[in-house]
């Protein structure tokens, strides 16, 4: 923490350095409290310049700086005389200038604590970057002002520090104490986090997922369902990278139309409100579609079973009330629709009457009237599925409107009970603050619609049942939320509280109950209040999903076999290929088997550069990561009678820009994953992943040397035991490690990586030199060995040297150390 100092205010600690001083509290040692430095700090409410506060010691107090001489001399600290000043302090002229400015005191200063800071906002907005110090604003336009309100820090977008070893230095557990696994949060267009992890933990549409897999190259919900299985496989609290599937996504033409990409990270927090509200509602109904027309086309009704609305729509004649044509369908969620009045309705009866809108249409032939005639189209609700999505539509101000007005009677009603304002709620106050304090929401936790016979909707909380109809009980699931900076009106987060159902806690042995807000990678449980909480400055709801009570989840883990379209066949060369390859394909006598080794490696490509800023000392840091793409994988046999030949040699096809090859470290070079250009074998990152996940999935082991980095880009988990490093293995604690390009040349006598790095060269390395580590092992002689080789590896300062040095070709004497 010597970076930052405490906040008195926020009650948290925050960076030190250029931000505005009106947050910095530095510590009196005269008096037991935090006090505020600077000069002035400008109050937008009061419209005047608040002064300064320094403690008095002997009227144990604060008191403004003033400029009237009279005061002015009474408060002087003679540094010469300390006993002098005492005396002053104590004098009666003291006594009679404190009883004067004592009202003015008391009231400045209770402003002054009672407002809260802007700056708690602002710490980690877009105009603030910080690495492992603070870094200078990228804006100097910073304001100084008071906001109205501050964004509670469960809510903030919280930035990863990089430090020496990149994104490996940022404790991620420190943001999330459950056992429950968040996501990477600085990549572009990950604003789509919240809704993941709300479809991650909807059980029916889960399976749902997972059971998806086809031979398309780019297809949405594969990507998706690679990105669950990940997540399943990831123990505890582990952090994962959904780069996959963002790419997917920004590459995916109907997405970029409907407006769904971004550019980058920053655009999120650069748009309106209002604007986030609708995007992230249309990419909710956006996968929702995708995931449903996957699913039809495998001839499975798992998922109108599961989100699916089966309505009848009937169009009618508005001149004669005649039926023109009734049509069954299936529809995805459902869009709220508000009354026009502002009378006290409950949320239940809102719904029904969404589900069962009416409008009206362009004009449709009449059989009966003769001619064409303008038609009203009416749905009614033929099931009701597992899990029901709600659209709130709180980017348009009149529904806003409505929200506040339904809140203001709930809110009024619970005073009745409470009796906390009196009759009615604080005018005066703040709505959504009283609401808090009331604990209550217009949001429901738990709603009953009802289904008579002839298909009519009805709110079931104040209704009798019917006998011919059906009673349908919901509980809250998941509440996905827009955060609204009050200041500006721009969107700075997305987040989602989810209620994790009885599988899963069972599973990662959480309370069944228990409501845990998701913000990327910062995950805290919190209580069902606040989750149904809202504030329409500040926390705005998208998009509900409530699930049927009556239906049970699965008490096993739902994990698909490896879909007959992963077979062998996936390991032979892509159609339309020319020319020859870098490998040899698998034939039928050498299926991979549990336990057989694979050597694996893989090198990557830049599509946008890391950003620096300039830190507190000048020092540039880092505070943006690198986007990379995986641009070559290669998997060498460990087995049969062609160990040592690779069978996988994949560069990936790119179309996006790429900004730097990293030709030294990656070997790839311009137009290599061009598929105009190039004359390697290319292939799709999809097909790729295939082959490596097939390889997990039949239990083969990998052997590589910083595997971690190579699977996390590949966005798949490998079980640690299936799992060799030889950067962990050629170790000792409290040494740093060895290259594999030292160790090359050390064991194998080999000078590789001379001019640039080449995947197929680095994993026959890995794999001669975990043979090596065995035959070490069986002479009890690895410590030993490890030793003199770090100890030569300090001489030649880590470096291979250029000339091979006079040192015998250790891998015929190796074993007499």
């Amino acid at each position: 923490m010597d970076n930052f100092r405490f906040n008195l205010m926020a009650n948290e600690f925050q960076p030190q350095g250029s931000t505005t001083k009106n947050s910095l509290f530095s510590f009196n040692i005269l008096a037991p409290e935090f006090q505020p430095e600077g000069k002035t700090i400008q109050t937008s409410a009061m419209g005047m310049a608040e002064q300064s506060h320094k403690f008095n010691l002997f009227a144990d107090e604060f008191y403004p700086e003033i400029n009237n001489n009279d005061i002015e001399e009474a408060h002087k600290w003679d540094q010469h005389t300390s006993q002098q000043m005492f005396h002053l302090f104590c004098s009666d002229h003291s006594l009679r200038i404190r009883s004067e400015i004592q009202t003015k005191l008391e009231k400045e200063y209770a402003t002054l604590t009672n407002n809260e800071f802007e700056d708690v906002n602002k710490m980690f907005s877009s105009h603030y970057s910080y690495g492992e110090e603070e870094a200078l604003p990228v804006s100097e336009n910073s304001s100084t002002s008071f906001t109205p309100k501050l964004i509670p820090e469960l809510y903030h977008k919280v930035p990863i520090v990089f430090g020496k070893f990149g994104m490996d230095s940022f404790d991620f557990e420190e943001h999330n104490p459950t056992s429950l696994c968040g996501l990477q949060g600085c990549l572009p267009n990950a604003y789509c986090n919240a809704m993941i992890q709300a479809l991650y933990y909807q059980a029916g549409l889960h399976q749902v997922v997972l059971g998806h897999c086809c031979d398309m190259d780019t297809c949405l919900v594969c990507e998706l369902s690679f990105l669950f299985h990940m997540m399943d496989q990831k123990s505890g609290n582990q952090l994962v990278q959904p780069h996959n599937f963002l790419r997917a996504l920004r590459t995916n033409t109907e997405a970029v139309a409907r407006g769904l990409v971004f550019p980058n990270s920053d655009s999120v927090t650069a748009s309106s409100s209002r604007d986030i509200i609708q995007v992230v509602q249309n990419w909710h109904k956006f996968i929702l579609e995708q995931i449903a027309v996957a699913s039809r086309d495998n001839g499975s009704n798992a998922f109108d079973h599961s989100c699916g609305l089966e309505t009848v729509t009937v169009t009618t004649c508005t001149n004669c009330q005649s039926c023109i044509s009734v049509q069954s369908g299936q529809q995805i969620g459902c869009d709220l629709v508000y009354p026009q009045d502002s009378t006290r309705i409950s949320f239940e009866d809102v719904l029904c009457s969404s589900l069962e809108s009416s409008k009206a249409m362009r004009s449709a032939l009449c059989s009966h009237c003769g001619h064409f005639q303008p038609t009203n189209l009416s749905h009614s609700v033929q099931s009701l599925p597992e899990s029901l999505t709600v659209y709130t539509g709180c980017n348009e101000s009149v529904t806003s409107a409505f929200w506040e007005q339904q809140s203001v009677h709930v809110a009024n009603e619970a005073t009745l009970t409470a009796n906390v304002y009196g009759s009615k709620v604080d005018q005066d106050g703040d709505l959504w603050d009283q609401m808090r304090e009331l604990d209550v929401s217009w949001i429901p936790e738990s709603l009953k619609l009802q289904r008579l016979a002839d298909g009519t909707l009805k709110g079931g909380a104040k209704t009798t049942l019917n006998e011919d109809g059906e009673q349908v009980e919901y509980e809250l699931q998941s509440v996905c939320f827009t955060i609204v900076d009050p200041q500006t009106g721009k969107a700075s987060n997305v987040v989602t509280a989810i209620k994790v159902g009885a599988f899963n806690s069972a599973r990662l042995v959480l309370p069944e109950s228990q409501w845990y807000l998701f913000n990327d990678f910062s995950i805290n449980p919190v209580d069902s209040s606040e989750a149904t909480w809202i504030d329409l400055n500040l926390k705005v709801p998208s998009i509900l999903v409530y699930r049927r009570v009556e239906y049970n989840e699965v008490s096993v883990p739902f994990h698909p076999k490896p879909s007959p379209s992963i077979g062998l066949d996936i390991f032979q060369p892509s159609q339309g290929h020319e020319g020859p390859l870098s490998f040899c394909p698998l034939d039928d006598n050498e299926v991979p088997r549990a336990g057989d080794l694979v050597a694996l490696d893989a090198e990557f490509v830049t599509l946008t550069p890391e950003e620096k800023s300039p830190g507190r000392n000048r020092r540039l840091i880092t505070v943006k990561a690198a986007v990379r793409l995986v641009g070559r994988v290669t998997c060498v046999q460990g087995w049969g009678p062609r160990r040592g030949v690779p069978f996988i040699d994949d560069h990936i096809s790119c179309e996006e820009e790429i900004s730097d090859y990293v030709s030294k470290y990656s070997g790839i070079f311009p137009g290599d994953l061009d598929p105009t250009q190039s004359s390697h074998h290319l292939t799709s990152l999809k097909r790729t992943y295939k082959k490596v996940r097939h390889l997990v999935d039949v239990g083969c082991i990998f052997v590589g040397h910083g595997l971690k980095n190579d699977f996390d880009m590949l966005g798949i988990v490998v079980p640690s035991d299936q799992v060799v490093d030889t950067v962990h293995l050629f170790h000792l604690p409290h040494w740093r490690l060895l290259s594999l390009k030292f160790l090359a040349w050390y064991f194998l006598d080999k000078h590789i990586q001379k001019e640039c790095h080449n995947s197929n060269e680095d994993a026959v390395a890995a794999l001669e030199l975990y043979q090596i580590y065995l035959d070490l092992e069986a002479q009890g002689t690895v410590k030993a060995t490890l030793a003199k080789v770090l100890d030569q590896a300090r001489l030649l300062n880590w470096k291979v040297p250029h000339l091979q040095a006079n040192c015998v070709a250790f891998r015929s004497t190796y074993l007499l150390y």
